[in-house]
């Protein structure tokens, strides 16, 4: 949680205060805060970021309880979405309830469009985690395993 927060407060200061950007109130949003703004467009990057750099580090990190036990592979990727998306959820709750303290209701109208989104995002990050986990641990045990000189 305070990832977000932090980067948020940086961003905020750096755009608002130094660069005096001043985005315009978003249609149909109608959000006039920049921080509130930032923050709905950069908890769902931060999600897809966490699901695919968990993913790709999961099968390595794993590679003992791998080689000791048979179970299928695709559950490591998923865990760490599924473990990522629990925290989502939490940090849009909280998102919601700002926006909701701020006076935008029209968050609500939105609601179920949003966890439709989310659901997506999270199997794209399914995706892409199997694949570059996959791609990781070939070029990891490949460019560890001895070159033959002949």
């Amino acid at each position: 949680m305070l990832n977000p927060l932090s980067s948020m407060i940086i961003y905020t200061l750096v755009f608002s205060f130094f660069l005096r950007v001043q985005p315009k109130p978003g249609n149909p949003s109608g959000l006039h805060e920049y921080s509130l703004w930032l923050l709905c467009g950069m908890l769902p990057w931060n999600f897809y970021q966490n699901c695919v750099t968990g993913s790709i580090a999961g099968l390595l990190g794993n590679a003992n309880l791998i080689k000791k036990t048979y179970f299928p592979r695709e559950l490591i990727p998923a865990s760490v979405i599924a473990a990522n998306l629990v925290m989502h959820f939490i940090e849009m709750s909280i998102l919601l309830v700002v926006l909701l303290a701020f006076g935008d209701w029209r968050a609500l109208v939105f609601l179920p469009l949003t966890l439709v989104f989310i659901l997506v995002v999270a199997v794209f990050g399914l995706g892409f985690g199997l694949l570059f986990s996959v791609l990781n641990v070939y070029f990891v045990i490949s460019s560890t395993s001895p070159v033959s000189c002949s």
